[in-house]
């Protein structure tokens, strides 16, 4: 039981077993994955050679002020290039990692708190938005996770709220510009409370005016391409959000609000509800949401306990396979079941055929986590082709009984294995690795 315990682990919480990996369990799945939630990993190397964000925001400004067609220009090119770069990096972490459930928690939270490059004004930001903001905080408290996500430029450019300016604030007064609501529904609607929380579009206009002035820094000012709060674009006066009434308190206004929404009720119930529905299935059992929301209440939203409470959840080890993997988790898990990175760029090839290139998703929602957003006629021939063109670039990998014992245990059936086992060596891998029950956790 232990061993097929480990396969599941392996699939439903990490990223897909590598070749050694059940084995390396030592009978104890439940260990491995909470020992990954300990202690404050080193960035990987992949991901430490990346520059700031604030470099790219200082960059970015610089362009504005030379012309619009410059702008344009560094954000087709550079800004681009960099996007791919983080992209890259982030796929190769995501098939040499070690710790592969803790990096699985990063690409989750990074999808909860999406900053997309679709949108071309943050393209050069959203990697390192996840790299900066999401990555040290998936065993934090989620209050500081959230805060990081809102302030972060990337964030503030993807939203639109670096160019929101209250009516009445000394900046509005002379600039063609008005109110942006954007980051503040998101963050009520998506990243806190959730849809039908009871809160009004008066609470949303009214937050909105608590994050004028959440900007970033020029040049010449202190830390430069950074967070920070401009008085003079911010609304002044009273707001009233959630039936509360807060005085004029620049740049706190909006951090009492945060304050608030991370120790929301709604917000524990909207969160666990997401987890549950990533990890265990699409219809997540409504007594893991009710245990995942009283451990964050009772915490005060320490992400590292729910996630303990979550691995520890007997509903979390039903071995039905509920889950279709995403394209991204997919073709990592073929990557790190034959033990090799491959050609990363021909990768990210595959992830864009797929429609699924990293930091791109459509909307402030990110990517969909439901097995309907995945399934569409040539989704079998597509993923098929991929597990044959992957394996065409590996040599050495173990032989296709034994990694289908390595990497699926006892979910092998026996007429699987004979069909795998009766072709070359080549034909039996990519067999095993394009079969219904891999692309499954």
């Amino acid at each position: 039981m232990a061993r097929n315990d480990g396969v599941l682990a392996a699939h439903r919480f990490g990223l897909g077993p590598t070749a050694t990996e059940v084995a390396d369990m030592e009978d104890d799945p439940q260990g491995w994955l909470l020992a990954q939630l300990d202690g404050s990993p080193a960035l990987p190397p992949a991901l430490a050679a990346m520059p700031p964000v604030s470099e790219n925001v200082v960059d970015w400004w610089s362009a504005v002020i030379i012309s619009v067609a410059e702008l344009v220009r560094r954000i087709r090119t550079e800004y681009a290039q960099l996007w791919y770069r983080e992209a890259r990096a982030r796929i190769e972490v995501g098939i040499t990692t070690e710790q592969p459930f803790r990096e699985r928690l990063v690409w989750f939270w990074g999808n909860h708190f999406t900053c997309s490059g679709a949108k071309a004004v943050a393209i050069g930001m959203a990697g390192g938005h996840e790299r900066e903001s999401i990555r040290p905080h998936v065993t934090g408290k989620f209050k500081d996770m959230l805060f990081a996500a809102v302030s972060h430029p990337g964030m503030l450019f993807y939203l639109d709220n670096y160019r929101s300016m209250g009516s009445n604030s000394v900046s509005g007064g002379y600039q063609n510009r008005g109110l942006n609501e954007n980051l503040a529904r998101e963050v009520m609607e998506l990243h806190t409370l959730g849809v039908g929380a009871g809160y009004s579009q008066n609470d949303v206009r009214e937050f909105a005016k608590m994050l004028t002035g959440w900007t970033f820094a020029y040049r010449d000012q202190e830390n430069p391409g950074e967070f920070w709060f401009r008085m003079g674009s911010h609304e002044p006066g009273p707001k009233t959000v959630l039936g509360k009434t807060y005085e004029e308190a620049g740049v706190e206004e909006a951090l009492a609000i945060l304050e608030l929404l991370a120790a929301h009720p709604a917000t524990a119930r909207h969160v666990a509800f997401k987890m549950a529905r990533h990890f265990i299935a699409d219809d997540p059992p409504p007594a893991v949401v009710d245990r995942l929301a009283q451990v964050f209440l009772d915490t005060d939203g320490d992400l590292k306990e729910v996630t303990r409470a979550l691995v520890q959840s007997p509903e979390a080890w039903d071995p039905t396979l509920s889950k279709l993997k995403n394209p991204q988790e997919y073709v990592v898990a073929v990557r790190r079941a034959l033990g090799h990175a491959g050609d990363l760029d021909d990768l990210m090839q595959s992830l864009s055929s797929f429609g699924h290139s990293p930091f791109m998703a459509s909307s402030p929602a990110g990517w969909p986590d439901v097995e309907e957003a995945w399934i569409n006629p040539d989704t079998a021939l597509r993923r098929a082709r991929f597990s044959r063109h992957a394996v065409s670039q590996v040599s050495g990998s173990l032989e296709p009984l034994a990694l289908a014992e390595a990497t699926l245990g006892d979910r092998a059936t026996p007429e699987m294995l004979a069909m795998i086992g009766s072709t070359d060596a080549r034909q039996g891998r990519a067999l095993l690795l394009a079969s219904p029950v891999y692309q499954r956790r």
